[in-house]
């Protein structure tokens, strides 16, 4: 991209599954029938959140505004403790970073606006 003149390189702008779940994983909200120990969530883990498993269901999904785009609910509640558990916005951030130029974290046409 930079090769290409382009100045500022976009980062994050992608979910391997959904942008929820990217932000349930990011925050370390896994409840605890995933048998998750702590440490960064690998794809074994964030996919039988999204799909389930052979032992343990996915989390439910709900639709977006009436749209026919679905997410993954987070299930948040006094059990569930916050930490730093995926690394994925940032390795991405670093990664355009190192190939020298400006990088841009995606932001949303609301935040870009103001709104």
């Amino acid at each position: 991209m930079v090769d290409a003149g382009i100045k500022y390189i976009p980062s994050n702008t992608f979910a391997y599954y959904d942008q929820v779940l990217d932000t349930t994983a990011m925050l370390g909200a896994v409840p605890t029938r995933y048998n998750w120990n702590g440490g960064e969530i690998g794809f074994d883990t964030y996919f039988s959140i999204a799909r389930g498993n052979a032992s343990v269901p996915a989390m439910e999904m709900t639709k977006w505004f009436d749209t026919n785009y679905h997410y993954i609910v987070p299930e948040l509640g006094p059990g569930v403790t916050f930490s730093y558990a995926s690394h994925k916005a940032v390795t991405e951030y670093k990664e355009a970073k190192a190939g020298g130029s400006s990088v841009q974290l995606y932001k949303s046409v609301h935040s870009q606006a103001g709104i």
